[in-house]
This record gives structure tokens, sequence and C-alpha cells, in this order.
């Protein structure tokens, strides 16, 4: 007689659930709800909305240093210009706040206007700058046109540059006769990057 061994009965496949495919159990969901995500977007948007304004004034400010940088080099320009062409040179400046301008150029304080853009007789511009931008800026000289010397780059007359933003904060550049410039301000949100005046 021939014994074998009684093979085990084949196991019954186990009763799917509702929804699955093929007996296999579902895969949790992937994804946000609505509700989710609109509480995230109104969570960052209550964030943006109260950060937006600083950003507003950091870049005022960054606008207003760009501004006081730009001038301070163009007084070195014009300081070097008068020593290396060994004759005076000029920055003049026209208009008022918003719509200032300045231009560094030879000749006399009259012979070029820096809202024209032009020069006349033998006087030449050699740069022009005008505040012109998003931003209004004000500029204000207490001088309308220093004269740079020839003999070691001395000023005349020494002058007080005012530089303003329109949430009010200013740099100063404070040009003394040897025609060293010199920048400070009277905001107390400036100091951390500038000396107070």
């Amino acid at each position: 007689m021939n014994h074998r061994p009684a093979r085990p009965a084949a196991a019954a496949p186990a009763p799917s659930r509702p929804g699955s495919l093929c007996g296999k159990a579902p895969r949790p969901a992937r994804g946000v709800t609505l509700v989710e995500a609109a509480a995230v977007l109104a969570i960052v948007s209550i964030l943006l909305g109260s950060a937006l304004p600083g950003f507003d004034e950091a870049r005022q400010r960054q606008h207003l240093h760009g501004l006081a940088a730009q001038l301070e080099t163009d007084l070195h320009l014009a300081r070097s210009e008068a020593v290396a062409r060994n004759r005076t040179v000029r920055l003049s400046f026209a208009g008022r706040g918003g719509h200032a301008c300045y231009a560094i150029h030879t000749g006399n304080a009259s012979d070029c206007d820096c809202s024209r853009g032009s020069c006349t007789g033998d006087a030449r511009l050699l740069a022009l700058r005008r505040l012109e931008g998003k931003l209004p800026l004000a500029l204000e000289s207490n001088s309308p046109s220093l004269a740079f010397s020839p003999h070691y780059g001395t000023v005349t007359p020494t002058a007080t540059l005012r530089m303003q933003n329109p949430i009010g904060d200013e740099i100063r550049l404070v040009v003394n006769i040897t025609g060293r410039v010199r920048s400070c301000t009277p905001s107390a949100g400036l100091r951390s990057f500038q000396p107070a005046c």
C-alpha cells in the first residue's frame, strides 16, 4: 500500500474589503484636503501681510544708501578729475527734492545745466545724475555749485548735502574745505549704518 501524506488544503483567499481592488488593502490617501490648503494659505497671507511694510522700509532705506554712496563717489570723482586735469572741476546742482539733478563739469558754475544735460562754451560735461526712479528721493544742497581746485583738490565753498526718502530717513554728506566727505544721519533708524549728526 502506498500511503502518501495528505496535502494540506489550499488556504482560502482573504475576503476583500469594500473599495479594495483584487483583495489588496487600500493605501492611505496622499495629498492635502481643501480645508488644509485654505488654512495654510490664510497663515501665509497673514505672515506676508505683516512683513511687507518692513520690506518696503528696507527697500527705501537701501535706495537712500545707494544715492548717498553714488553722490559720495561723484564728489571723489570731481576732486580727482580736478587734480588730474589740472583744471577746476565743478559739481553743480539744479532742481529740488525729487526733481533734483547734478552735473560734474569743467568751466564756470553757470556753463552747465543738469536739467538740460548740456554745457555751453568750452565747458565739458563729465557726468550727469538725475533723481528719477521708482522711489521718490529728495536731494538738497546748501550750495548750488562746488568748485574743486586743481591744487590739492580743495573745494570752495564747503557744503552739506541732504538726501531723504519718503519715510523721513535722512543722510547728510558734509564736504569740508580739503574736499573730504563725511557722512552722517540724524535719523535714529539709520544709526546702525551711519554715525549720528
